[in-house]
């Protein structure tokens, strides 16, 4: 390793080190001596860099805890229509039945009623022509 002293920089195995007792670029030395002097500083620049961070995942995780909530609310809300539409259609079929039901007995009434009236009618017939039946033999 060779120093020059034209520019204070040493020469160790074709690399060029420099500004060693004050680092400014990223590929300078860093000494103890200087670490010491500044860590104050580098404390605090990684520091706010962990508080920066930490934010940045803390609002991260409040935007999807909104969004998640926001979610749930949503398919909450679903759940109850579909859930409501469910009833009113089961009240529906009930209510349909139930007048379907009261249709069909109502025609069955009104069926049975023109059949015994048709068997009246036919029992009267019948019986008149029996009558007049037994009035010929006599």
């Amino acid at each position: 390793m060779a120093r020059s002293e034209r520019d204070n920089t040493w020469d160790g195995r074709y690399s060029r080190i420099k500004n060693i007792q004050d680092p400014k670029e990223d590929q300078d030395v860093l000494t103890l001596h200087w670490a010491k002097e500044n860590k104050e500083g580098l404390l605090k620049a990684l520091t706010k860099t962990s508080e920066e961070q930490q934010k940045a995942i803390n609002n991260l995780c409040d935007t999807h805890k909104q969004n998640l909530t926001g979610q749930y609310q949503t398919y909450k809300e679903n759940i109850e229509n579909i859930k409501a539409n469910i009833e009113q259609l089961y009240e529906n079929i009930k209510t349909t039945s139930k007048t379907e039901k009261e249709t069909l007995t109502n025609t069955g009434d009104i069926k049975k009623s023109e059949i015994e009236q048709a068997g009246n009618t036919w029992k009267t017939q019948l019986g008149a022509d029996c009558y007049i039946q037994k009035r010929k033999k006599s």
